[in-house]
């Protein structure tokens, strides 16, 4: 499942990714602590239920690579960057082992 958003949509990633976490705890999922990773640019998280492994990924990026230049800190560059130009993405991607 993939899905993305403006910041005319939203102010932040956190608006993309907590309906999607609140969706599978409500759902009975797991929250997996031991997979979670926090970046600048994005975070990830785990859940699972049963023999499913889902890892859902939200990611956050200029519209224009060329908006943020790479000697600029991430956040520095969004606290300039219009609501337009800023993209949100949300991947869920499950898993169950083969038999």
């Amino acid at each position: 499942i993939a899905f993305s958003a403006t910041g005319k949509d939203m102010e932040n990633s956190t608006g993309l990714g907590k309906p999607a976490k609140d969706t599978l705890m409500q759902e009975h999922w797991t929250n997996l602590p031991e997979y979670v990773a926090i970046g600048a640019g994005g975070s990830q998280t785990a859940y699972n239920r049963g023999n499913v492994l889902c890892f859902m990924l939200v990611e956050t990026k200029p519209a224009d690579p060329a908006l943020c230049p790479s000697n600029q800190p991430l956040a520095t560059c969004y606290e300039t960057l219009k609501p337009e130009q800023k993209i949100f993405n949300l991947r869920l991607s499950c898993a169950q082992p083969s038999e």
